[in-house]
């Protein structure tokens, strides 16, 4: 029904705005106080309600951002009604200043010779901070003046996107992962990934080494399985134990693959072309080399912890809002 729909997009839009260890309890009691207050004018009109109807319900309730800080802690510095949206701007600064000292970080780890760590870490955490006090301090101002940000166009429960189920799967990824399989195949059976000298069209040649047959192969093999395991969520487009494990197996098997093809220095000589031009070739071959195990564990880690999450969204209970 489509007013169940409207609540369900309305109790999603509240648990946006708070933290994650209150979401679930808070939408639970929300949304039985909804159906509550349904039912009673259900009984009281003795009939059901149309989708405008519960919209006005809704909408006497407030926005999605303002009921959820009726159910936090009380600030004195910012408001109930713009903690949230504090919260939230504060959050995306964070990601923007922070993300540059953890990439320098990370270079700096494998190459100290790359970048001056004083200059390129310290000063984000400075900006960061300098941000966080300009953001504090223009939230503490629209809250003294009593400026109403949140108001000012007419909330309309009919315009709240639609519910995302964390669980499902879109067709459009499964339909891409087997296109995508089925193109690596037709390349392979085409020959294209058969050999180990490429020949440019301007002249000149480069050779790989030969592992490069021999990573092909393993990579259309498990191609086979992607297009099976893509046929499956396609028509069952839910996550499951067993296909999360498949998933995460696939994923750190492909990841290992090109490790072991960078780790053997692929490009093996570069004919035709400028000596300055083969020397980048060369170096570039050889960082590849380098940094191939320490990027794999990074994206292992990352392989792994996506898996642990879709597999604790699957054993995790969805509340009814219906």
């Amino acid at each position: 029904m489509a007013g169940n729909d409207l609540v369900e997009r309305y109790i999603a839009a509240v648990k946006f705005w708070l933290p994650e260890k209150l979401r679930e309890d808070i939408g639970a009691e929300l949304a039985d106080d909804i159906r509550s207050e349904i039912d009673d004018a259900e009984k009281s009109k003795g009939r059901p309600l149309t989708e405008d109807e519960i919209a006005e319900i809704l909408k006497a309730r407030g926005r999605p951002m303002t009921v959820a800080a009726r159910y936090q802690p009380q600030r004195h510095l910012i408001g109930p009604e713009l903690f949230p949206l504090y919260i939230f701007v504060l959050k995306i600064v964070a990601v923007v200043c922070l993300i540059p000292p953890v990439a320098a970080w990370f270079v700096w780890s494998f190459d100290r010779y790359a970048l001056p760590v004083p200059d390129t870490i310290a000063s984000p955490f400075n900006s960061f901070l300098m941000a966080f006090a300009v953001v504090t301090l223009v939230f503490a101002l629209i809250e003294h003046k009593g400026i109403d940000i949140t108001k000012k166009a007419e909330f309309n429960p009919k315009a709240l996107r639609p519910v995302i189920d964390k669980n499902r799967i879109p067709r459009s990824d499964s339909i891409g992962e087997i296109i995508g399989a089925m193109i690596g195949v037709g390349f392979y059976l085409a020959g294209y990934f058969s050999q180990t000298t490429y020949h440019f069209p301007t002249g000149g040649s480069i050779t790989v080494a030969p592992e490069w047959i021999a990573f092909w192969q393993i990579i259309i093999g498990l191609a086979v399985f992607d297009i099976a395991l893509g046929a499956i969520n396609l028509f069952k487009p839910y996550w499951s134990g067993p296909r999360v494990v498949a998933r995460l197996l696939l994923n750190l098997a492909k990841a290992a693959a090109f490790c072991w093809l960078f780790q053997s220095h692929l490009v093996r000589a570069v004919d035709g072309v400028p000596a300055v031009a083969a020397s980048q070739f060369q170096m570039v071959n050889d960082k590849f080399a380098e940094f191939a195990l320490p990027f794999f564990g990074f994206v292992a880690a990352i392989i792994v912890a996506k898996a642990l999450w879709r597999l604790m969204r699957t054993l995790k209970p969805r509340p009814a809002v219906a």
